[in-house]
Formats: structure tokens, C-alpha cells, sequence
């Protein structure tokens, strides 16, 4: 199991998502990003569209080896 870091106040540091753009990398915790993609009900649909996608090939390539 992995230990989550504490910073100086005793808290956990959040977990941070990595984001790779063309000219940036990004961080971001989950609470940040989940509010960004909730002012956008379309992109939020896609995003989870794509999740899926990406899982369901992962998935298949595990079983099927295609």
C-alpha cells in the first residue's frame, strides 16, 4: 500500500493528477480538476465517454491480445 505524504500542518497532501500539454505540464489535485470539468457538461460527457473507451480497449487487449 502505498503512504500518502503529510505536509507541515499534519494534513495529507492531496494526491496530484499530472497533466502533459504541448508547452506546459500541469498539477493539479482531484478536487480542482473535477470543478473545472463540472462547469462544462459537454466536455465532462466526453471525458467520461473517452474513460470508458480507453478501458474497454485496455481490457480487451488483456484478454484478447489484439
Amino acid at each position: 500500500m502505498k503512504q500518502q505524504a503529510i505536509c507541515k500542518t499534519g494534513e495529507p497532501k492531496p494526491k496530484l493528477i499530472e497533466i502533459k500539454m504541448s508547452r506546459y505540464t500541469l498539477f493539479m489535485t482531484e478536487t480542482e480538476f473535477l470543478s473545472l470539468l463540472a462547469k462544462d457538461q459537454e466536455l465532462w460527457a466526453k471525458a467520461i465517454g473517452r474513460g470508458k473507451a480507453f478501458t474497454r480497449s485496455e481490457t480487451s487487449m488483456l484478454l484478447f491480445g489484439t
